[in-house]
């Protein structure tokens, strides 16, 4: 019991800028361990957001609370994945070779495709949660990011590291294996059934045909995946699990 909840903290600690614990990027053999726990802790941040949300509602129109619900979001886990997802799309979006591609994806810096389509993620968050009330709302944005980060799983145990000499990529896809994506997926779904009752079926599976999808997509564009895919993909899929709550909403 402790080990397991020493790595939820782990996972706590790398996917939030939240005070539980420190944690280093040189720990990442400790932290791949902690990867079946991160669906868990996007369950966490789920939790503040929604309630950050309900908050806002009462001051503001459905809109603005949206729009400070998904900035919630974003500086609880410090924009990480955002971060990963402009890379990945200044990468792929290129037209370059593989090798330049995972130079552009390497680079700190943000070109037009990435801010563009970081922009985007963000625009559709917003619109697909104020297009939503009541209780549908609520469990959106609780399991959105706990089934966001369960497609992070399942793209650990997927798909190769396109940079196996080095990176966290090779720890996870060493460490992350189809025993610890379908003890994540159990734990998820039955979590998120509780919050959001049958929909969240849809939302999950939507969510993980549209990651597989992306990562299946890079990694035969450039021989497998980096650190800032994992990011592209939980955002990608976060948005395709609103999209799903909405379109059972409307």
């Amino acid at each position: 019991m402790k080990r397991a909840i020493d790595r939820f903290v782990m996972a706590m600690s790398f996917l939030t800028v939240l005070p539980v614990s420190k944690v280093d990027a040189s720990w990442e053999d400790e932290i791949a361990r902690s990867a079946v726990f991160f669906p868990l802790a996007g369950l966490v941040i789920g939790l503040i957001v929604a309630a950050v949300d309900a908050l806002a509602l009462h001051a503001f129109s459905p809109l603005c609370a949206a729009v400070i619900a998904v900035m919630t979001q974003f500086w609880v886990t410090g924009g990480m994945h955002v971060d990963g997802l402009m890379d990945t799309a200044d990468g792929m979006l290129s037209g370059r070779s593989p090798d330049r591609i995972l130079a552009i994806m390497h680079d700190g810096s943000v070109g037009p495709m990435g801010a563009t389509l970081g922009m985007f993620i963000i625009i559709l968050k917003i619109a697909f949660a104020a297009s939503m009330s009541g209780t549908a709302r609520i469990a959106a944005l609780i399991c959105a990011p706990a089934i966001g980060r369960l497609s992070m799983v399942l793209s650990f145990c997927s798909f190769p590291p396109a940079t196996p000499e080095r990176g966290m990529g090779r720890q996870l896809a060493r460490k992350v294996g189809p025993g610890e994506f379908v003890a994540a997926l159990l734990y998820t779904v039955a979590l998120c059934f509780v919050a959001a009752g049958p929909r969240s079926l849809s939302a999950a599976a939507c969510s993980l045909g549209v990651a597989f999808f992306v990562g299946w997509r890079v990694s035969s564009s450039i021989g497998g995946v980096t650190g800032d895919v994992y990011g592209a993909i939980c955002e990608i899929a976060e948005v395709a699990s609103l999209a799903a709550f909405a379109f059972r909403a409307a």
